[in-house]
């Protein structure tokens, strides 16, 4: 690693990341300046965690986190350090300390993610691009009006602002303090999702899949033709999705979950629905509050009574429902 610093100095480094597929080279026609906020005893830590990449890095003090240079920010938190000071870019914590109170402290600052003291360098390199990537892509047109948001992109919406979904996905996740990710939501072509105030919820919005949607202020978006149709659809959503999370037994959420995403994203299919909206058995897991492997076995035990089975679609695995469950999320 060329040439020293220390945490009163900024130091530099720009190297090409030999693990980065062609494809991902081909994007990034600029490389990001990443700043990584660190404690002095964390330096060190930091920059062995972080692997070569074509990004310019700086690296400073934790105190000085708010004047950090860059266009986004790795913060590193260790031992019972706290966000005194928030980057005034978009930032990601990296929490060695393992503490869910640090976890959750960052996010109430404005953490974008809060990754684990054992996560791999490249996927914190991954989510520094993304963030990057996202960051980009939304400073480049206005706040309101027609957005495009590309698979896997965060979406930041004010408390005052109203998206309204014209195609793609949108998942609406929570995310509690030691980072697990509940999902309570998923939101296709037609639907609205409304920005969140700033507090302890700690709600986020993904693109589940590439969107285009138009993003208004609440006053316009209330004023427009049809919106009280769209609020009644999104607030009916809602209520059948806490339905089927409240079911006391998994299987009964599974089909919960599954019948509030039928009613959205179903269509025909030979003894059933088929839902059109990808699903993995992680994000099944999430909603159900139960692990994969369970989520897994449960499913294999649906399969096996005939009431969910999943088949190939052009765009890939599906699952699909039997008639007699797709509208059946509150039934315990």
């Amino acid at each position: 690693m060329p040439g020293k610093w220390d945490s009163d100095r900024v130091g530099l480094r720009s190297v090409e990341h030999p693990a980065r597929p062609a494809a991902s080279r081909a994007l990034d026609l600029t490389s990001h300046r990443i700043s990584i906020v660190a404690p002095a005893e964390a330096a060190a830590a930091a920059m062995l965690l972080l692997p070569p990449s074509r990004h310019v890095l700086t690296f400073s003090s934790a105190s000085s986190a708010s004047t950090a240079l860059g266009d986004v920010a790795l913060v590193v938190l260790d031992s019972d350090v706290a966000v005194h000071a928030p980057p005034s870019v978009p930032w990601i914590a990296w929490n060695r300390s393992g503490l869910d109170a640090v976890a959750l402290a960052a996010y109430e600052r404005g953490a974008r993610t809060v990754l684990p003291a054992d996560v791999d360098g490249l996927a914190v390199l991954a989510a520094l691009e993304r963030l990057a990537d996202v960051d980009r892509s939304s400073s480049a047109g206005p706040g309101h009006g027609r957005r495009r948001f590309a698979e896997g992109a965060r979406i930041a919406l004010g408390a005052d602002q109203v998206l309204s979904i014209e195609s793609g996905v949108v998942a609406q996740r929570v995310i509690h303090a030691d980072g697990t990710q509940v999902l309570i939501g998923l939101f296709g072509a037609r639907r609205i999702v409304i920005g969140h105030p700033d507090d302890s919820c700690c709600l986020e919005l993904v693109a589940h899949t590439d969107t285009e949607a138009v993003c208004q202020p609440w006053q316009d978006a209330e004023a427009a033709p049809g919106f009280a149709t769209a609020m009644r659809a999104r607030l009916r959503q809602m209520e059948a999705w806490a339905a089927a999370q409240a079911r006391p037994h998994l299987d009964g959420r599974l089909l919960g979950v599954l019948s509030v995403l039928a009613e959205q994203f179903g269509r025909p299919y030979p003894r059933g629905v088929l839902i059109d909206v990808r699903l993995t058995h992680d994000q099944l897991a999430s909603a159900t509050a139960a692990t994969r492997a369970t989520v897994t076995r449960a499913l294999g035990q649906l399969r096996h009574r005939g009431m969910v089975w999943s088949v190939d679609s052009g765009a890939g695995r599906r699952f699909c429902i039997d008639h007699a469950h797709t509208h059946d999320h509150g039934r315990p």
